[in-house]
């Protein structure tokens, strides 16, 4: 009977000494997230730098203080006209250049994958993910493709998507940019069209030929200078038929078009 008390004794100092480690835990964890954001706010307001060393070194403490801190200014981006975030996103885009130096692999990742869950859970306004999205175009890379291709079919930020994946340039940009090609409206069309032209994709070659003869003329238009860019044999018929009966504008962009689908060909031997 003594033993069966002493273990049940032993028993409550155990259970008592873990409830009082885990208020500890829990005390010190908020007082280090408050400690994070008065670190946070203190940096902040010494933006925006006066000089590229001074950005660099701002940056460099606020990557110092690990991703909760890249965190807590995404959380502090408003909607323009409802207030003032001009420090912050003068801190997001330093940390952006910031970290995209050669040697700074692990904290661009580390930047980059907090952009992306910042993007995933902001639904309030779409300057502030276009915003999210253009630093995403500065730090991104392979990790950033899946998401901001989900952007592409969107009207305002199929732009900013995009440019941030031409800048991106791996194998999988081409890959998203022609998967949408087929689910865009005719706005966002244009957009990727002419991003497919700059990457000089030949897979792109035949679903762009079909636009070359849309009855939209800006899209037409668009898709011609694509087939220009990417200097593919195929295209030769379709530059061809820039005509008489073709607009103005058009045949007096034939020249300019000739000459870059040449280029293209020479480049390509």
């Amino acid at each position: 009977m003594k033993d069966h008390n002493t273990r049940k004794y032993k028993d409550l100092c155990i259970v008592f000494v873990m409830g009082l480690c885990l208020l500890a835990c829990s005390a010190f964890s908020q007082e280090d997230l408050r400690t994070l954001k008065t670190k946070v706010v203190d940096t902040l307001a010494r933006f925006p730098a006066q000089s590229a060393e001074e950005r660099n070194h701002l940056a460099s403490e606020i990557v110092g203080l690990g991703p909760e801190s890249i965190r807590e200014i995404c959380q502090m981006l408003v909607p323009p006209g409802t207030g003032d975030d001009t420090q912050v996103r003068f801190a997001l885009n330093g940390v952006a250049v910031h970290v995209s130096r050669g040697s700074a692999e692990e904290e661009r990742e580390m930047f980059a994958l907090v952009v992306i869950e910042s993007l995933e859970t902001e639904k309030k306004d779409n300057e502030v993910r276009a915003f999210l999205i253009r630093q995403l175009q500065i730090a991104g890379r392979d990790e950033s493709v899946k998401l901001l291709s989900q952007f592409l079919i969107d009207e305002r930020l199929c732009e900013p998507a995009t440019q941030a994946l031409l800048a991106i340039g791996t194998p999988d940009t081409e890959k998203v940019l022609l998967k949408s090609l087929g689910a865009v409206s005719d706005e966002n069309r244009i957009t990727i069209v002419k991003a497919l032209g700059e990457l000089r994709s030949t897979k792109a070659v035949k679903k762009i030929i079909k636009h070359a003869q849309d009855g939209d003329p800006n899209l037409r238009n668009v898709a011609l200078y694509a087939l220009a860019s990417i200097g593919d044999p195929r295209s030769e018929k379709v530059l061809d038929n820039i005509s008489l009966t073709s607009s103005s504008y058009e045949r007096a962009k034939a020249p300019s078009l000739y000459l870059l689908y040449a280029q293209r060909l020479a480049e390509s031997g």
